[in-house]
């Protein structure tokens, strides 16, 4: 089923030129020709609505090179709803009989401002979601599970010298204890959270890690990684590099 679903929207994706072709090149004729002007402005509103509802369904649009997901794809489609809206605008108005106020530059500014205003509050919001993390709250589970939270957030350095200085040894050692008298354990860990996004570290052996991630979004776990290999993570994660964590080779 879900095979399919991905078939079906790779075929629609493919489909996107002509949405946006066809009714210009008929919307062109059909003006040559003098047709019903509420047609007109119908035949314009085609693309918009295509866009509009592969967002909503697949929750995913692709925009100037780019591919925007959830909110950002149906805000983004909005957009190209709004702009081939404002091709039809003229024939729409004129057929209702209010030419007039297409004519009013308050008009046009106002339905500029709406075709735009998407694209403006993504704009913004891709602006900060590439701020870099600054400092990340963190808590320690030992291998009794008792948790203890850190007082205060750590810079990207400060949490590498965390794990760094961490008694990993001796904490593992303290684990095969609890587990020789019969005691339920987990392995030492040490989080790391960024409004709600988790980054948790945690050791079986000696200097290999265990590494779960979790954007929010996207989730991913890493077995056995070396000390350089989780603070090369560590920093995209800071860095809010996500793609280059979920595509990372070691």
């Amino acid at each position: 089923m879900k095979s399919h679903k991905n078939k079906l929207k790779k075929i629609l994706k493919s489909l996107f030129p002509v949405s946006y072709i066809v009714p210009i090149l008929l919307g062109a004729y059909l003006l040559h020709i003098k047709t019903n002007l509420l047609l007109l402005s119908l035949i314009f509103l085609i693309p918009g609505i295509y866009a509009l509802s592969f967002a909503i369904v697949y929750k995913e649009i692709e925009y100037r090179g780019g591919t925007y997901r959830d909110s950002k794809a149906i805000i983004m489609s909005v957009t190209s709803f709004w702009l081939f809206f404002l091709l039809g605008l003229p024939a729409l108005l004129i057929f209702f009989g209010f030419s007039n106020y297409y004519k009013s530059w308050w008009t046009l500014i106002l339905t500029a401002l709406i075709a735009f205003g998407p694209f403006i509050i993504v704009s913004l919001i891709d602006k900060k979601d590439k701020k870099t993390i600054s400092q990340m709250n963190y808590w320690i589970q030992t291998p009794d599970f008792n948790v203890t939270k850190g007082e205060n957030a750590l810079t990207l350095k400060e949490a590498q010298d965390l794990i760094s200085n961490y008694q990993w040894e001796k904490e593992l050692f303290r684990k095969k204890r609890l587990e020789q008298i019969k005691k339920e354990t987990c392995p030492p860990t040490i989080g790391l959270d960024y409004q709600g996004q988790i980054f948790s570290i945690s050791s079986q052996v000696k200097n290999i890690f265990d590494l779960h991630i979790d954007t929010g979004k996207d989730r991913r776990d890493f077995k056995g990684l070396k000390p350089n290999e989780l603070f090369e993570l560590m920093e995209y994660y800071y860095n809010k590099e996500y793609e280059k964590i979920f595509k990372y080779i070691r």
